[in-house]
């Protein structure tokens, strides 16, 4: 930029009044949010020199990062600008440098030779831009300091001095928790454009600190006086003195529970710190625990044994982001182990009630306990016929007719033991009477849920080659060569839906059992439904699978709970690994057909015009 420097008064007024102005980009401000990896100051001391060719400017480039903290090795360039454009008017004592751990970088500017007589009372302004090597955004766009050239003989007004003013955030400092001092309210002073220079004194002894915004953090509790000294591009300097009063930060408290509160001897005890809380705005950073026997630990959740009877005395330690601390110490009673109140007990149950040889039997031991103020860990089976196996429930089938008595032994975190024995008649494959029968899990469920049928309940089950499903919505699925089968109801009314079970044994016997099943209303996406004909079917006919039932509420009766919505897609699976076929709109069938025998799950997913989806699934037997 280029200014007519006016003669006598008049160039007076104009710079008294502020009529040329030294412009400097600053860095965002360090207390607010940046979306840069880091930001560039720029600053000329002085930034009005003579124009003779001699007359020097100091030109210092400062990197911040992220944090707040000066960042060094960071390479810049540095340009003359004038009017905005590169032209090399006057010289640098260099062209690239590098910050050091200050994250500073300095050049030298140097005036160009005066303009050949007649001179006259034309001056300049030349730009010193600086430019991070790298791909930061911000750096890249350029920060740019201007430098005054003043003619040879032409005499400055008198400058103002500037005005110091800070503001703190935040506004109550704390012990141990940084505050940011912004300095940005200062003012250059009248004849001045810029302040050059901010330096800080935070009145505890700590080292000064520079820049219009810095982070200060207080260690102890007192009134400490901070001074800003701020310094215009004239050299002139003022100052202002806060008393700051730094506050106590609320310790964080440690709490803590433990189980089993009445642990014995060598039992494993769980200690959980997770209600310790910190002040607000603050975390913890460490949480500590020392047993009473000698023994420490780390973390908000642990385990320790105590080896011996006895009370100990349980200390937690937690400390905050700040380094303060909360402690709290409680007595854990220890007994010796077999004196605990009840008994360490063995129960189970199994299903079906008289199983046939070949057929799987479901044996669950979840009504075992253990001895009053512990747990169960681990539950040992031994079926009487030579094999053995381990957990809470488990299956297992006897490949012989016979009786067997089954030994079930089960050990607390202790070690106590208890164990029983239950004789199991396994009858011969095919003998007695067929029947159907069947369990189903959840018992309650609700709309959308997907129940689980078990048919294994039938018998003899392992004569049986297939059953027959009918769920009460419509819904059938026939040979199943499997005893489990999952379906899905759908509903907003709220209704009791009988399911019938018939199974085919290998001899041509029928059996049927029917049961009821009530699914709860929920209001919410739309349903899916489908028919397939025919089924079952024959490898290479052609399929018609036809989701006309589907309906985009959720519901089939009464107005629509929710804002009038339509079906927009229909999303055919047809389980043999073929492509996904979609259809739309009122187009609600497709057609498909099998190349080799099987059993397929055919998933229809329907989409409405909100955005919701609703899936079910039906069986094909191809033969």
């Amino acid at each position: 930029m280029t200014k007519k420097l006016l003669s006598g008064s008049v160039l007076a007024a104009l710079l008294a009044a502020g009529a040329c102005t030294v412009h400097q980009t600053e860095a965002p401000s360090l207390s607010g949010p940046s979306t840069f990896a880091r930001s560039v100051t720029v600053t000329a001391t002085p930034d009005y020199i003579t124009q003779d060719g001699a007359s020097q400017s100091s030109v210092s480039a400062q990197v911040i990062g992220p944090d707040g903290r000066p960042l060094g090795g960071i390479s810049l360039r540095m340009d003359m600008l004038v009017d905005g454009q590169a032209n090399d008017y006057g010289t640098l004592s260099a062209r690239t440098v590098v910050t050091g751990s200050d994250g500073m970088a300095r050049v030298v500017y140097t005036a160009p030779p005066a303009p050949p007589p007649p001179a006259d009372t034309t001056f300049s302004t030349v730009g010193i831009r600086a430019i991070t090597i790298g791909s930061d955004a911000q750096a890249d766009n350029g920060v740019i300091t201007e430098i005054r050239l003043v003619p040879a003989g032409v005499i400055l007004p008198p400058a103002g001095t500037p005005t110091a003013a800070f503001a703190m955030s935040p506004a109550q400092a704390l012990m141990n928790v940084p505050v940011t001092l912004d300095a940005s309210s200062s003012l250059p002073g009248a004849g001045a454009s810029s302040i050059t220079t901010y330096s800080w004194n935070f009145g505890d002894g700590t080292a000064a600190g520079t820049g219009k915004s810095v982070t200060h953090t207080f260690t102890t509790q007192q009134t400490f006086n901070v001074t800003l000294t701020v310094t215009n591009d004239r050299g002139l300097s003022a100052s202002t003195t806060k008393p700051t009063t730094v506050g106590g930060l609320a310790a964080p408290v440690a709490l803590f529970v433990f189980s089993p509160t009445a642990p014995a001897a060598g039992q494993t005890v769980i200690f959980n710190a997770e209600q310790s809380t910190a002040a607000p705005g603050h975390s913890l950073s460490a949480v500590n625990w020392t047993f009473g026997d000698g023994a420490t630990a780390s973390g908000s959740i642990v385990s320790h044994a105590f080896t011996a009877a006895g009370s100990y005395n349980v200390v937690l330690s937690v400390t905050d982001d700040t380094g303060q601390k909360g402690t709290l110490a409680q007595s854990v009673t220890v007994t010796a182990g077999g004196g605990s109140s009840g008994s360490t007990t063995a129960k189970f149950t199994f299903s079906p009630a008289t199983p046939n040889a070949g057929q799987s039997v479901f044996f669950n031991a979840s009504t075992s306990t253990a001895s009053t103020g512990h747990t169960l860990t681990t539950y040992a089976w031994d079926f009487g016929d030579g094999t053995t196996g381990t957990g809470v429930s488990i299956t297992h089938v006897f490949t012989a007719a016979g009786t067997f008595t089954v030994t079930l032994t089960v050990t607390d975190d202790i070690g106590q033991k208890g164990t029983i024995a239950t004789p199991v008649t396994i009858a011969t494959t095919g003998s007695g009477s067929l029947t159907a029968d069947f369990s189903k899990s959840p018992t309650n469920p609700v709309s959308g849920q997907q129940v689980s049928f078990n048919a294994n309940l039938s018998s003899p089950i392992a004569s049986i080659t297939s059953y027959d499903w009918d769920f009460g919505d419509g819904t059938v699925v026939n040979g199943q060569t499997s005893f489990l089968i999952n379906h899905t109801y759908f509903t907003v009314t709220g209704n009791i839906f009988t399911i019938r079970l018939t199974v085919h044994d290998n001899t041509g016997r029928v059996a049927t059992k029917a049961d009821t099943l009530t699914v709860t209303a929920i209001a919410t996406d739309p349903i899916a439904r489908f028919t397939v004909d025919p089924s079952p079917t024959t490898v290479g006919t052609v399929v018609t699978f036809d989701g006309a039932a589907s309906n985009a509420y959720p519901g089939d009766a009464g107005p629509p709970v929710i804002p009038a919505k339509t079906l927009v897609r229909y999303e055919w699976n047809f389980g043999d690994g073929s492509a996904i076929v979609s259809t739309f709109l009122a187009d609600t069938d497709t057609t498909h057909s099998y190349a080799a025998t099987g059993t397929y799950t055919i998933r229809l997913t329907v989409f409405d015009s909100s955005g919701a989806s609703a899936s079910t699934t039906r069986t094909l037997l191809v033969q």
